[in-house]
């Protein structure tokens, strides 16, 4: 029996007593957070434990149908580190953000449903059997829904809610038919690597795990309940939901394709042009929010295209057997699901503690947030940084890999789709500058817009930003010492015998030592501008442009920033519409920028489909009495012809 297997399903009872604490209001409102802390280290006290002495023991209950098989691998070690880390830091962060004295209501809600979620997430990652996953993962689903419909007396938030409580049991009903399939396989519900070769039946498996955990990945186009969602929610729910539960996406993607045999390359082509789609989409929706929290959550998606491309191009690299695709596109893939974990999960800390401190989500209605909120600023700018894909920070270093992957061995053997994916990948991270340009520009600098106070928020908010904050710079620079717990993953889903190709670890190393070298000269910098910029800011005014008196209106606001870039990218991004014009001559009328911030897939794709299929559900609405003893009859009808067809398939030779 593994002993680390055994610390992380303590872990997760840990964070179930959390919640149940968590129900006690101010009282237990430190205990609570204390044991989901206490939880964490548990658990990563396990994943160390399991990844030391490299065992892969499982455990589980023979019920047939109703088996449960848990187990702990490289894989789902290197999900659950960041998973764990993230979700102890959060559970410290909300108890400044929502405190139970205040809103008792919603703080226990909170608390409750949070260590359900954790719990959830965590037993995704080790169950092996198709019946205990798919109860961990409705346990997971459902806890979200109760987060994001926290704040339920908003019209918006119940809306995004219930969209996403439907996008979900869509995406569950995907993976019913999945696990289904994969019984039909395989002959039972225990999820085992297949040997062999492919059968016709694997590729269908493949899009079913595609579309279902795809949904919850928020890839194009299943993204539309992920803006509402986020936006919606407590920003504490919002950090978790982007940087922890979209993970459990591509961890389904990632752990349903490893165990098939090599997929057809029409696949793998598939899904690196998917996540190319979703990262351009995602990235470009980003730049026309003006909520930046919305803002944040269109990154996310341009992240999970990202990851997906890396996962894309590991499975092509296994189908054609090319090891450097296999290690570049799994070990990208995995190296950016951790970075994002961390540098989104910051960026939505942030993004609570400046609501928290102005009340408005809008970055039109901000601006000279770095007098007022400085400390906030400074973590701003390095999630900025490394959400970015900017070195020093963590997020260059996923992307690096990508690239070497597609510069590589892509460019020999698949010259359009390696040529595409860089296009793609370039444009990503070139727009996603402006985007967080925009975001830190119009937010910190200049004058404010309106007078709303700011100050850096609560110690324990505080706390759990730098702490989230250093871990961005630690995998910038710790992040070789870190490749062999990732190497392990890799190893596994590419299926390989022979170690990684050591051109991976050399550019780990060479990244390491020029982030180590820019920060070792960026911090006595840094200092000395401080003092420097403290010492001349009260006698030096901001330059006027000209006018008599500085003024906010003279500023860019979020809209103008934007508009440039959003009609190059039309019709990708948002529009922009603008009211009024430029006179002639010497007099200058007023024009109004705004941003309209509509998702095209979303207006143009799901809501006309959505519209037209229960336009045709209407039809059965018949059906629906309203009496209970009405509903058994269905429930006694259903079984009795579920019944009748086992028996004359007993009958049939």
């Amino acid at each position: 029996m593994s002993t680390g297997l055994i610390l992380v399903l303590c872990c997760a009872l840990v964070w179930v007593l959390a919640s149940l604490a968590g129900l006690g209001g101010p009282r237990t409102d430190r205990f609570s957070a204390f044991l989901g802390v206490a939880a964490s280290l548990i658990g990563l006290v396990g994943c160390a434990m399991s990844l030391l002495d490299g065992s892969e023991i499982p455990l589980g209950v023979d019920a047939g149908l109703f088996s449960a098989r848990f187990l702990l691998d490289s894989l789902s070690a290197v999900f659950l580190l960041p998973t764990l880390v993230v979700g102890g830091i959060l559970q410290v962060y909300q108890t400044g953000y929502l405190p139970a004295r205040e809103k008792p209501r919603d703080a226990r809600t909170s608390r409750f449903f949070f260590g359900l979620l954790m719990s959830g997430i965590i037993l995704v990652f080790v169950c092996r059997s198709g019946f205990a996953f798919l109860v961990a993962w409705e346990l997971m689903a459902v806890s979200a829904f109760f987060l994001i419909a926290i704040e339920d007396h908003e019209a918006h938030v119940r809306r995004a809610a219930w969209i996403y409580l439907v996008a979900t049991h869509i995406g569950t009903a995907f993976l019913f038919a999945m696990t289904a399939l994969l019984a039909l396989r395989t002959g039972g519900t225990e999820w085992l690597p297949i040997a062999g070769e492919a059968a016709a039946l694997d590729p269908v498996i493949a899009l079913c795990a595609l579309a279902g955990f795809g949904i919850k990945a928020g890839l194009l186009p299943f993204h539309v309940w992920l803006p509402g969602a986020h936006a919606g929610a407590p920003s504490h729910v919002s950090a978790i939901l982007s940087g922890v539960m979209l993970n459990t996406g591509i961890y389904g993607i990632l752990r349903i394709t490893g165990i098939l045999p090599p997929l057809p390359m029409a696949f793998a082509i598939g899904v690196m042009c998917l996540g190319a789609v979703t990262m351009v989409y995602g990235i470009a929706n980003a730049l026309g929010q003006g909520d930046f929290k919305a803002l944040l959550a269109y990154s996310s998606i341009e992240n999970m295209g990202i990851i997906l491309l890396g996962v894309g191009m590991g499975l092509l690299g296994r189908t054609a057997g090319e090891t450097a695709w296999v290690v570049f596109g799994f070990g990208g893939a995995l190296v950016h699901v951790w970075n994002h974990a961390f540098f989104k999960s910051l960026l939505f800390a942030i993004a609570g503690a400046i609501l928290h401190a102005t009340g408005t989500r809008q970055i039109d209605r901000l601006g000279g947030l770095a007098r007022r909120m400085p400390w906030t600023v400074v973590l701003l700018g390095v999630g900025v940084l490394a959400a970015s894909g900017l070195p020093p920070l963590n997020g260059f270093v996923g992307e690096w890999l990508l690239y070497r992957g597609l510069l590589g061995a892509g460019l020999a053997h698949y010259a359009v789709v390696s040529v595409v994916s860089i296009f793609a990948l370039a444009l990503a991270g070139a727009v996603a500058a402006a985007v967080y340009g925009k975001f830190f520009g119009v937010v910190a600098l200049g004058e404010p817009r309106t007078g709303l106070a700011a100050h850096d928020p609560k110690a324990s908010m505080m706390l759990s930003m730098i702490l989230l904050a250093a871990s961005c710079v630690a995998l910038a620079v710790l992040m070789p010492y870190a490749w062999p717990i990732l190497r392990g993953a890799v190893l596994h889903l590419g299926r390989l015998d022979a170690p990684v190709l050591p051109e991976a670890s050399g550019d780990l190393w060479k990244l390491a030592l020029a982030a180590s070298a820019v920060w070792l000269a960026a911090l006595p910098l840094g200092l000395w501008a401080r003092r420097a910029w403290a010492a001349r800011s009260a006698a030096v005014p901001t330059w006027d442009c000209g006018y008599a008196a500085a003024s906010p209106r003279i500023q860019y606001t979020g809209a103008s920033f934007a508009d440039f870039l959003s009609r190059q990218l039309r019709p990708t991004a948002p529009s922009v519409e603008k009211s009024g014009a430029l006179g002639s001559g010497v007099a200058v009328q007023p024009v109004a920028v705004k941003l309209r911030g509509a998702d095209q897939v979303g207006e143009w794709l799901v809501e006309p489909l959505t519209r037209r299929v229960l336009s045709r559900l209407q039809r059965w609405h018949w059906l629906q009495h309203g009496q209970l003893q009405i509903y058994l009859l269905y429930i006694m009808l259903a079984l009795v012809l579920a019944l009748s067809w086992a028996v004359v398939r007993a009958w049939l030779p």
